[in-house]
């Protein structure tokens, strides 16, 4: 996982046994996150002064470092590897915990935010997600790279790149070109063996 630093510039670098990195020595986090022997970290959020961090661990723990404080309520541990995101709000007192299913959950002062698709339980499904602009709703992004929206996230128009039968989508970025007269996202086709 990687974040984009306060000039920026520098970024951030976590590897999943918790060890962070940086390209510019002005970002330190101080206390560090923790690190593990085993690879358990699976997403982690810098807070929006920079300082802090919150490291997600594949069983749903959220471990703050660095000024993050504790945010209570919590979200659940689950016992089990399904925990893959987290996202923090523009506040720094809420966020949301994305697990392989599809669930987001709400933690510290984060609204709840219904999912508009089926949940697929005990499936390997979700991938990614990505709030919207005023943090009310958010996207999905499935292993097919099919979208889906939770919250009051509009719709989106079918992907232009179509879907993955073999399960290969692993990122989604969202970029409101509404306001942006001239974006363009040109995409190169899936290569498709049949």
């Amino acid at each position: 996982e990687m974040v984009l630093g306060p000039d920026r510039e520098s970024v951030l670098v976590m590897d999943q046994y918790g060890r962070l990195s940086t390209t510019s020595a002005a970002m330190t986090i101080d206390p560090a996150p923790p690190t593990f022997g085993d690879p358990r970290v699976r997403s982690f959020a810098l807070t929006p002064d920079y300082n802090g961090i919150y490291t997600l661990d594949g069983n749903g723990r959220v471990y703050p470092s660095g000024t993050a404080p504790a945010l209570n309520p919590a979200t659940p541990v689950f016992g089990q590897d399904i925990a893959i995101k987290i996202k923090l709000r523009r506040d720094g007192k809420g966020y949301y915990v994305l697990d392989r299913r599809g669930n987001v959950y709400a933690g510290g002062n984060a609204p709840a935010l219904k999912a508009n698709y089926t949940i697929h339980t005990n499936e390997d499904w979700a991938r990614d997600f990505e709030l919207t602009e005023d943090e009310t709703g958010y996207y999905l992004l499935d292993k097919f790279g099919g979208v889906s929206t939770g919250g009051s996230a509009p719709a989106p128009g079918a992907p232009a790149w179509g879907q993955w039968a073999d399960g290969t989508a692993m990122d989604l970025e969202v970029a409101d070109s509404r306001g942006e007269p001239g974006l363009e996202l040109s995409l190169p086709s899936p290569q498709l063996s049949l």
